[in-house]
């Protein structure tokens, strides 16, 4: 992936970028539609941003778009930072545009969701997302949800704070999964003192582990984690979807009925389900 240089000059000063031009200019690779996202809020330039997602998902279902470009664009926001090479002013004005243009995304695309109704009241309020260290954790956890809650599963994303207030919001909620939002490598060790203590708190709930886009080698981070079985470490959107799905889609005893979402069978009691007008 093409490296972006960028100033830590307030952000009005001058735009904290100039490899856009490399790119143009030179016979660098394109740069990838994360870098540009991440480019143009480094700029100040949320209308821009907001474009180059909107242009994206012109031929991208909503969880490829996040997939492929929020993710990967927040993980150079957390690099950066780790370097020292974004200052406040910028950091912030980056997470609350992604905040924003989450939300809008959200709003504004295609429903690929079916119904809580055809799915049960057993689904409500069943899901927490917890972020393992910082801001861009949250912001991920956010877009997890958002997910969840599109394809009929009611989830909440916890927000960063002390753990013994993330913690009690989790025992308020009364999930039966929690998912542990993580962007490494930076929140590793987070990840493994936060599930720890989830583990010892809630024994019944089962715990997912969203390491993402993690490169390294899992099982040994598994062992690192010291993951319980029926506990999982993912990376991906597409798995932990799935995952959660499973966990809370079970087909009860009595007669069901399935609908496929973008590959995925999600099952329903017929009982719940409307007669036809």
């Amino acid at each position: 992936m093409t490296r972006l240089r960028r100033s830590t000059r307030p952000k009005h000063t001058t735009i904290p970028s100039l490899s856009f031009l490399d790119i143009l200019l030179g016979d660098e690779p394109e740069i990838s539609k994360s870098g540009l996202y991440y480019q143009r809020l480094l700029a100040s330039d949320q209308a821009e941003a907001r474009q180059v997602l909107e242009q994206c998902l012109e031929n991208k279902h909503l969880e490829d778009l996040y997939t492929e470009v929020l993710i990967p664009a927040l993980s150079l926001v957390e690099q950066d930072r780790h370097r020292n090479e974004l200052d406040d002013a910028t950091l912030a004005f980056i997470m609350q545009s992604t905040r924003e243009l989450i939300e809008e995304l959200g709003e504004s695309a295609p429903s690929e969701g079916i119904s809580r109704q055809l799915l049960g009241a057993e689904t409500e309020s069943r899901i927490a997302c917890i972020p393992a260290r910082d801001e861009a954790d949250e912001v991920v956890g956010m877009l997890l949800c958002q997910l969840l809650d599109r394809a009929g599963l009611a989830s909440q994303s916890i927000p960063i704070g002390p753990v013994p207030e993330m913690l009690s919001a989790v025992a308020d909620l009364d999930p039966v999964v929690v998912c542990i939002s993580a962007l490494p490598p930076f929140a590793i060790e987070h990840t493994r003192t936060l599930y720890q203590k989830l583990r010892a708190k809630f024994p019944q709930i089962n715990i997912i582990i969203c390491l993402w886009h993690f490169a390294g080698d899992l099982e040994k981070t598994q062992r690192r984690l010291k993951i319980l079985n029926g506990h999982q470490v993912l990376v991906t959107l597409p798995e932990v979807l799935e995952h959660v799905k499973g966990k809370l889609l079970q087909p009860n005893a009595g007669s069901t009925s399935t609908v496929d979402l973008n590959g995925i069978t999600l099952v329903a009691d017929e009982d719940n389900i409307p007669d036809p007008v």
